[in-house]
């Protein structure tokens, strides 16, 4: 997917971070996205630049454990 957000609305866990069962790291990524999320929630002004954070801070973390 070319974003895993858009305004208010973010998908996480295994919905924007399934990796190959044989990665092994399926369960650890969906709840730490789920930290970085709330993390994000709590700090940003905005829900909308707090989803928009947590994509661009995630993402290319998700995206080294699928290579």
């Amino acid at each position: 997917m070319p974003r895993w957000s858009k305004d208010r609305v973010a998908l996480v866990g295994d919905a924007c971070s399934a990796v190959s069962l044989m990665a092994g790291q399926g369960a650890s990524l969906g709840m730490a996205g789920g930290f970085v999320l709330a993390d994000q929630l709590a700090r940003a002004g905005s829900v909308d630049t707090a989803v928009a954070a947590y994509e661009r801070m995630w993402r290319p973390v998700v995206e080294e454990k699928r290579r």
